[in-house]
């Protein structure tokens, strides 16, 4: 609450916009009745009101959450709205207007989820705090979202118990702890993963990420090793 200013709005002395109370939207439809909460140890009030909905009509899941400083990027921005656009060109291949818009929330989530998985060229961990192995999925969609923008995109596969940020690529593989050869692994088409991740074609700085990310993703590190890609269990140029 602001000590001076009466009402639910001010402005402040650098220009900016507050306010007392959050946005409310709601449909087309009379409130009925809204009463105010005091919320226990905080100077805010909870806004509580009854609606009136015609028959046939339902209420959503609920809430959204959204990082709303992303909305500060004009970039992405305009990048949504130009999906935005695309999805409303979708609408007659929908029974129902709420089918759409549900659908429309759900490439929303996943939109704003893969852009907060892209970082900072000066970045150096995409997920920290995670596995990569337990982030696939999210992996792959961040990879197509950068691909499809043509932005530059590194992936990196490291222990994330160690947050790393910002530091270079050469402290990175020092950092790699040993691995130690699996033996007893039948050699299968896990094989021609290595080899591709070894290809001459590529570069070595791609060759050496392509490697750090099968090397935890398939359990064929016996495989790695007879085949001679590696002379020891680290990267193969650290």
């Amino acid at each position: 609450m602001h000590p001076r200013e009466e009402g639910f709005t001010w402005f402040s002395g650098d220009g900016t916009r507050a306010s007392r109370i959050d946005y409310v939207f709601t449909r087309d439809c009379p409130a009925t009745d809204a009463r105010l909460t005091p919320v226990f140890f905080s100077d805010h009030l909870m806004l509580s009101c009854t609606l009136s909905l015609p028959s046939g009509v339902t209420s959503g899941s609920g809430l959204w959450k959204l990082n709303c400083s992303l909305l500060e990027d004009r970039e992405l921005v305009r990048q949504y709205r130009e999906q935005y656009k695309e999805w409303q060109t979708l609408q007659d291949f929908y029974d129902t207007r709420a089918h759409w818009w549900e659908m429309v929330k759900g490439r929303t989530r996943t939109f704003f989820r893969q852009a907060e998985e892209v970082i900072d060229p000066d970045q150096a961990c995409a997920i920290p705090g995670r596995k990569i192995t337990d982030s696939l999925v999210l992996i792959r969609d961040t990879i197509c979202y950068a691909r499809d923008r043509n932005m530059r995109l590194v992936v990196l596969n490291l222990d994330f118990e160690k947050a790393f940020d910002r530091v270079s690529h050469q402290y990175l593989f020092q950092e790699r702890e040993p691995v130690s050869p699996v033996r007893g692994l039948a050699l299968g088409e896990p094989s021609t993963v290595w080899r591709n991740v070894n290809h001459p074609a590529l570069p070595n700085r791609l060759r050496d990420l392509s490697w750090m990310v099968a090397h935890e993703i398939l359990p064929v590190r016996s495989v790695m090793h007879s085949r001679g890609m590696a002379a020891h269990a680290t990267c193969p140029r650290p």
